[in-house]
């Protein structure tokens, strides 16, 4: 797998580095490329040690965020005039993550009597959130509301192509060689849940269908593709959270004048469709696959409640119980960020919930700083999203950035999101910040014509340009 790795990381780049001649963020946000990891055969994850040995190790972590920041510097070279300005409370909210992320770690210093500098070094996931959220910023502003838009589209599109991979995989074709989640046997068919490969980015690259303005062919091709993946994921939550951007999606659409009538065809049509589709062509495809789906979907619906459920049983009496441990040794501020047997990836830290080990390690006052990014920026995008003109590119980006804000809020309650590639995992709130950012004139024209946005591209130009290179 290393031979494999390497050779999809070098295509990687010199794919991103050939877009990067025409719009240089592709190249500066490589970083958030390299995230999707395994859907694309770059067999890396976070927490998987690159160099070095225990607690000194270098991880696939650091190698995101040391990209992240090659980037930065890199974007700061094509464009050291930012062509935006953003308002104060994106940097605020940033201010204020890093600024409690130091008082749990003097904190933490000075409740050691016997600190080893090796041991300082465990704390530096936690850090990468908010030095992630402020690259992330200062890159984004850096170029237009087109070129970011055609970054998160490319993107989008691996992750089509991801999700592809991951449902041929799925029905057992040998797509990937990684040691699989779970094996079972259903109705005589062998059943895959293995979730490593699912793209990071799947909510991102639903969102961004689902808010595109024009939606042809393509589109719903795109999101057929995302959402069979998500489907066969079995994953419950995942589902639910599928179903709810959308609903939010049409919600926001029909409140804006104009677009009412659209979007109930659009919307409204295209959804019955995907539905009746998946139930007719579902189990004539894949019988023992739906089988075994609506088998867990009836699980859920014969517990009376998602709170009667077992498996949400089982994560709620584990945050509870990772809150009652942390709370032992301060009810405020958790058991701090040194804690190795408890906090980062300890017993406390589970892939069921995100907030299982943020409230061990930071208390009640960490889980409220942590979701205050997502709380603001769903609220700003959508009085923004009511507001700005429907034919915008930047509405469309806000769109996006609003509906996979409330994604990834949802997947922390009951994934991991925040851990997993701390370095962008602020990604879609920086979205809903470019987007709302209002143009700096002077800045924009200092840019250099060659630098310029092209025209907001197309899916279908986006897979010929693709194929070209």
């Amino acid at each position: 797998m290393v031979i494999t790795t390497l050779i999809a990381m070098m295509a990687l780049l010199v794919f991103l580095a050939m877009r990067s001649r025409r719009n240089p963020l592709f190249l500066a946000g490589a970083a958030a490329y390299l995230a999707l990891g395994r859907s694309i055969f770059i067999d890396i994850w976070p927490n998987q040690p690159v160099l070095g040995l225990a607690l000194t190790r270098f991880t696939a972590g650091d190698l995101l965020a040391a990209a992240l920041g090659l980037g930065w510097l890199y974007a700061r070279t094509r464009r050291p005039v930012p062509c935006v300005r953003l308002a104060p409370v994106w940097a605020r909210l940033g201010i204020l993550i890093a600024a409690f992320f130091a008082v749990e770690f003097v904190l933490a210093c000075v409740g050691f009597t016997e600190l080893h500098p090796a041991l300082m070094l465990t704390t530096r996931d936690w850090f990468y959130i908010p030095l992630g959220y402020f690259i992330t910023l200062d890159v984004l502003r850096r170029f237009t509301t087109d070129e970011t838009a055609q970054y998160i589209g490319v993107l989008s599109l691996f992750t089509v192509f991801a999700s592809v991979l991951y449902v041929a995989s799925s029905l057992g074709l040998p797509i990937y060689s990684y040691r699989k989640n779970l094996v079972t046997v259903f109705a005589g068919t062998t059943i895959i849940r293995d979730f490593s490969p699912v793209s990071f980015w799947a909510g991102l690259a639903w969102c961004y269908y689902l808010s595109r303005p024009r939606k042809g062919v393509w589109t719903y091709v795109a999101l057929a593709a995302v959402a069979s993946g998500v489907l066969i994921s079995y994953s419950r939550q995942f589902i639910a959270l599928l179903v709810a951007t959308a609903v939010l999606a049409t919600a926001l659409m029909l409140v804006r004048h104009g677009q009412r009538v659209r979007v109930i065809i659009i919307v409204g049509v295209a959804c019955a469709a995907l539905v009746a589709v998946v139930l007719t062509l579902g189990p004539v495809v894949a019988p023992a696959q739906i089988g075994y789906l609506q088998e867990r979907l009836g699980l859920l619906v014969q517990s009376g409640s998602i709170r009667d459920d077992l498996t949400t049983q089982l994560r709620l009496r584990a945050f509870d119980q990772a809150r009652a441990a942390g709370a032992r040794v301060d009810p405020f501020v958790g058991a701090g960020l040194f804690d190795s047997s408890g906090g980062m990836y300890g017993r406390y830290w589970s892939s069921d919930s995100d907030w299982i080990g943020i409230v061990y390690s930071t208390g009640w006052t960490g889980v409220i700083v942590l979701a205050m990014p997502f709380g603001v920026g769903l609220w700003r995008a959508i009085r923004g999203f009511t507001k700005r003109q429907p034919s915008s590119v930047a509405t469309t980006l806000l769109l996006t950035g609003c509906l996979s804000t409330a994604w990834y809020l949802g997947y922390k309650f009951g994934s991991d999101a925040y851990v997993w590639w701390p370095a962008v995992s602020l990604l879609p709130v920086a979205l809903i910040a470019r987007a709302e950012a209002v143009p700096a004139a002077a800045a924009a024209a200092r840019v250099p014509v060659s630098y310029r946005a092209q025209p907001f591209e197309e899916p279908a130009g986006l897979l010929n340009e693709v194929s070209r290179s």
